[in-house]
């Protein structure tokens, strides 16, 4: 009886255990009717403490559980707000996510359901960074109701559907693997790279092998980022594992990525090792590529370790192993960095790192360290570089500890931050900065610290804003400085703005600004715009005219072609116009193309003779040709002679002399403008020439051109 009695004995314990269960367990979330009866719940309640066999003087517990507040699940959107708020507070992120999991765990399939749709529907940037909930709540739906949650995420494409999708596959690839792929047929292509994603990582932490199978079936792209997920993976789990299966590798493009991310990661845990084994490697190519990866990617975060490496490189490798290093420390740690670099020799070497490092010099910020960089960038590319990106970073951060310490430059360097400054510094004091762009010698750099003083005061007063720009002594400041602060304004309230620019003197700053409050009022509401433009002064309608039409070209090609071609009556003999005109015509002929070439085509040729329709007619035939050169060459064959088929055709010439040059040059030759003619063959001849000079000369000698013409080919040939 013996073996009989210790069968029985946990028998009956589990028994005694499972009939005990609801009084040791109580229910994790009441229903909404217990909470309004004003019982405590809506969360889990807290069992009672366990009985502590060793007395009152037991020593307590070193570390409390969090406690999750009051959850009514009847309520998923306070819900998910309380668990987010649980999740964000948490001392310990191991132990708040485990509550979490027993929250998600004890809750009724219904309620875990509404929860996870809730969840799902939150855009990314609600969770700010934090998607435990979110990805708790879709795991745990898709592993107790994965039919469910997978009929849900295989739904029509919307942000809810798309923020589960990678919760929801990558749970499935756990329990059902062999149906979660199956379905991964059934997505479109973007969400099914999402889901395969998914899957192929979480597939990698168990069977990283298994994971590449996957993505291998599915045809994934070798360059996606999940194959450099898994191999990261297995090169930190199984490095040994990982560099087997890479050298196993046939040579191309899946070797290559393979042997790199599993460097990569092997440089994580164990550069020297990294390095050892990329040195084994039989072919040079590779070995040479694998320790430049993992001496790079040391870099980033032990850039000493990484430099003893690569000082053991031989010379024709240092030289670059040391460029990359000197950047990557200057991000880790500058004072090192500049510590190291004053120990370098004078060589070109040391030059290159210096030129990298001041790439990074805000990252020494205001001091002693960036001065010990400054001393050794010599005048001119260098120093000036370091100038500009100290002070365009930290001019947002600590523009007056900036500003002091540029006037302890030189005058010409002094001049360079400041104008660098103005935009941080007019963020908080405009008529400041104000007064220091002002104060700057005339110069580009001057103008670009005008328009960044504009474009920052207008976003708090924009009519301050143009009235400064309107006292710049320089033209061309008072024209992008006006034009910037309109700008910031349209972009706001496009209709003040517009109001606003009657006021401006200067003729070339309120067309300009003009221009750009078409354009970004446009954006917004294009009829409006539109009508604003055609109400304003034939000097400035026209190309104002012509900022709506290529703002909106792309989206509605036709109309805004329609407008155009019956503005251009109005405009003809207006020489402002001619150019805007023409130019806004090319830019709707491209975009319509795209969309429907015979359309745009015979739009083009219905305009009428003019700068407007020669650009139309060249853009068509330029963006044709790159999709359909049979159809062009068709529609240009059968255009008129004249100065618009001249320029089509120019066009098409363009597109097939890298690949048909004898069709190129009878095209060229029938050009009905001498000088355009000659400036096609010309080009014709000499691309053609490289690789046939031979069949250049025979056509020139048998091609029905004058002689004059002939002659000028010939000597391109010498």
């Amino acid at each position: 009886m013996k073996p009989i009695l210790l069968i029985f004995l946990p028998s009956a314990g589990v028994l005694a255990g499972w009939f005990l269960r609801p009084a040791l367990q109580p229910a994790a979330v009441l229903s909404p009717g217990a909470a309004e009866a004003g019982l405590p719940g809506g969360g889990i309640i807290q069992p009672a403490p366990a009985a502590n066999n060793m007395g009152a003087a037991a020593t307590p517990a070193l570390v409390k559980p969090e406690i999750l507040p009051l959850i009514n699940a009847g309520d998923p959107k306070a819900a998910i707000k309380s668990l987010l708020s649980f999740s964000r507070s948490g001392k310990n992120p191991l132990r708040t996510q485990a509550r979490l999991l027993a929250f998600a765990d004890q809750l009724s399939p219904a309620d875990l359901k509404a929860l996870a749709l809730e969840a799902s529907n939150q855009p990314s940037n609600y969770w700010g960074g934090d998607s435990k909930v979110k990805d708790i709540l879709l795991g745990t739906w898709a592993e107790v109701s994965p039919k469910e949650a997978l009929a849900f995420v295989m739904g029509p494409s919307s942000p809810a559907t798309r923020e589960a999708l990678p919760a929801v596959f990558s749970q499935l690839a756990i329990t059902d693997l062999k149906g979660a792929e199956a379905a991964l047929g059934a997505l479109g292509e973007g969400r099914k790279n999402a889901a395969l994603r998914a899957m192929a990582v979480r597939v990698a932490q168990d069977r990283p092998e298994m994971a590449i199978a996957l993505l291998d079936r599915q045809k994934a792209r070798l360059g996606d980022f999940s194959y450099y997920s898994v191999f990261s993976i297995w090169s930190r789990q199984d490095p040994s594992g990982a560099a087997a299966y890479a050298g196993s590798l046939p040579d191309g493009q899946k070797r290559s990525q393979a042997l790199g991310n599993i460097a990569e990661g092997m440089a994580q845990d164990d550069p020297v090792a990294a390095l050892a084994w990329a040195k084994s490697l039989p072919r040079a190519s590779e070995s040479l590529n694998l320790v430049r990866t993992v001496i790079s990617s040391l870099a980033e975060r032990d850039p000493e370790t990484a430099l003893s490496l690569a000082q053991q490189q031989p010379l024709r490798e240092q030289r670059a192993l040391l460029v990359g290093i000197a950047s990557k420390w200057m991000w880790s740690d500058s004072v090192g960095a500049v510590a190291w670099i004053k120990t370098m020799e004078d060589n070109p070497t040391r030059q290159e790192c210096l030129s990298n490092m001041a790439l990074n010099a805000d990252y020494c910020g205001v001091g002693e360290n960036l001065e010990t960089l400054m001393s050794l960038l010599p005048k001119g590319k260098m120093r000036n570089d370091a100038l500009r990106n100290v002070s365009r970073s930290l001019g947002w951060t600590d523009a007056e500890g900036t500003l002091a310490w540029a006037r302890t430059l030189p005058q010409e360097d002094q001049d360079l931050v400041i104008g660098q400054l103005s935009a941080g510094i007019a963020a908080a004091d405009p008529e400041k900065a104000a007064e220091l762009a002002a104060a700057l010698p005339p110069s580009a750099a001057s103008v670009q610290a005008a328009v960044r003083v504009a474009s920052q005061w207008a976003e708090k007063n924009p009519q301050e804003a143009i009235a400064w720009a309107a006292t710049l002594d320089s033209e061309k400041a008072r024209q992008d400085a006006t034009a910037a602060a309109l700008a910031q304004w349209a972009d706001r309230d496009p209709e003040k703005a517009a109001g606003a620019t009657g006021q401006i003197a200067d003729e070339n700053a309120r067309r300009t600004a003009r221009e750009k409050i078409a354009a970004t009022w446009a954006e917004k509401s294009p009829a409006e715009a539109e009508k604003w433009a055609a109400s304003l002064p034939e000097a400035d309608r026209y190309s104002a005219l012509a900022s709506v039409w290529n703002a909106t070209a792309t989206d509605d090609p036709g109309k805004a072609a329609a407008s155009l071609a019956a503005a251009l009556p109005g405009a003809e003999g207006i020489e402002s116009a001619t150019s805007g005109l023409a130019a806004s015509a090319s830019t709707i002929a491209t975009a319509w193309v795209s969309q429907n070439p015979n359309a745009a085509a015979d739009w083009a040729t219905r305009l009428p003779e003019g700068k407007a329709r020669e650009a139309a007619m060249g853009a068509v035939a330029d963006q044709w040709a790159g999709t359909d050169t049979m159809a062009a060459s068709t529609w240009i064959n059968q255009l008129p002679q004249g100065r618009s088929r001249d320029e089509a055709a120019a066009k098409l010439i363009e597109k097939i002399t890298p690949t048909d040059p004898a069709a190129a040059f009878t095209w060229a030759a029938n050009i009905q403008d001498p000088d355009r003619q000659l400036q096609s063959l010309k080009s014709t001849i000499n691309a053609w020439k490289v690789y046939n000079p031979s069949a250049v000369r025979d056509t020139l000698a048998n091609s029905s051109l004058d002689e004059a013409t002939v002659a000028k080919l010939n000597a391109e040939l010498k």
